[in-house]
């Protein structure tokens, strides 16, 4: 019988390894530790350690005694900076040396991605009056339908990371242009557009990508190890199938180097297409919803979509008793839905998403017809409140 392979991390680490990167938010070197590897999992305990320095360290010994960072901002009261992250060690990460964990329990905390220095970062950043996203000078959120620069950020060049939320469309040479020294950026968006993405191959110094429900790409936009050697973290989630498969094939073999890389909803046109006008969308191959699951609450939300609208063309005085009605039949519909699934299917996230889908179906009506719809509106949720199990 052959022996079973042990799995390791792509990169070689163990616990008790030592990490150093260079943050550029600091503008200085930063350590952490490793304290646990999971198996099982594929993730690794990361302990952030309470040091920085302008001098690139060599060995343990250029670190000095080991401690590690306690967070005071905030609500963190104290609690060292300990958090659980994908074992992939990140390709501008560096194992200077191994010592005895300095913490022996497991982290009781996730994150997506290493972020070495981010919480050093952070708590320097209240100890000088600043305390939120606005406050960082290399930071900048954007929130749609446009592209707009806010007031007040004048050195385009210091911006290192990027948030952008809603913006109906995107052109990648834009990004590219306006914000040429990105380490980080996040795109998040519900069906919107994306040109040019090629031209993100442009930001050489790019280590986290993160695309949410942009289309318009093509496997010619991928982006190459050639144009992005620093990228190692990769997070791709209702894109493009052609986009998709293309970024697999040519960062996948790249874990070993430090690259990690996930992929979700990789969306055909065909899909895009019947899902334009779908509020639950985001619920096909959602972690906990099978499939099955996932047919029956479209067509039952399809179907109360029909209802509401067809009451909205009967006399104003008939449409409270209706709408209250529908409304308790959505929540009994959805009710047996997640009963069949043993509970487990609508939680809070679910629950949100599936009010805001009958309440966007009158808000649009309100909208093309002229109309306040606030009655109908307040009985629809009436019913829905008076029944529902979730």
């Amino acid at each position: 019988m052959a022996l079973r392979r042990t799995r390791t991390p792509p990169r070689p680490l163990t616990a008790g390894d030592v990490v150093v990167t260079f943050h550029h938010g600091l503008g200085e070197w930063t350590a952490a530790q490793v304290t646990r590897l999971d198996v099982d999992e594929e993730l690794a305990d990361v302990l952030d350690l309470d040091w920085s320095s302008s001098t690139r360290p060599e060995s343990l010994e250029d670190l000095g005694h080991l401690r590690p960072l306690t967070r005071q901002a905030g609500n963190w009261k104290g609690e060292r900076s300990h958090c659980h992250a994908p074992w992939v060690l990140p390709r501008s990460c560096t194992v200077i040396g191994t010592a005895p964990p300095l913490v022996e329990r497991s982290s009781q905390t996730y994150g997506l991605r290493w972020s070495i220095g981010d919480a050093l970062s952070w708590e320097r950043l209240a100890a000088s009056g600043q305390s939120n996203w606005d406050d960082d000078p290399t930071q900048v959120s954007i929130e749609g339908p446009d592209l707009q620069v806010p007031d007040g950020v004048d050195d385009l060049a210091a911006i290192r990371r990027l948030h952008v939320k809603d913006v109906v469309r995107l052109d990648g040479a834009i990004i590219a242009a306006t914000f040429p020294n990105l380490t980080e950026l996040s795109l998040y968006g519900d069906l919107c557009e994306m040109t040019g993405a090629a031209a993100l191959n442009q930001l050489t110094s790019l280590r986290e990508l993160s695309v949410t429900g942009y289309f318009g790409m093509t496997a010619a936009d991928a982006l190459t190890v050639e144009d992005a050697p620093e990228l190692e973290y990769i997070d791709l989630h209702n894109v493009p199938h052609e986009f998709a498969t293309a970024m697999r094939r040519l960062w996948r073999p790249e874990a070993a180097n430090g690259t990690y890389l996930s992929v979700t909803g990789a969306r055909k046109p065909e899909w895009v297409a019947e899902n334009k006008d779908n509020p639950l969308r985001d619920w096909d191959q959602r972690e906990g919803i099978s499939a099955s699951a996932y047919r029956k609450s479209i067509a039952q939300f399809k179907q109360t979509r029909r209802q509401i609208l067809a009451t909205l063309d009967t006399p104003p005085a008939d449409r409270t008793s209706r709408m209250t009605s529908i409304g308790s039949a959505y929540a009994e519909a959805f009710n047996a839905i997640d009963l069949a699934t043993g509970d487990d299917l609508i939680m809070t996230e679910e629950r949100e998403e599936l009010i805001a889908a009958v309440v966007e179906v009158l808000e649009a009506a309100a909208k093309d017809r002229g109309v306040d719809l606030s009655s109908e509106r307040e009985a629809l949720l009436d019913g829905v409140d008076a029944t529902r199990d979730w």
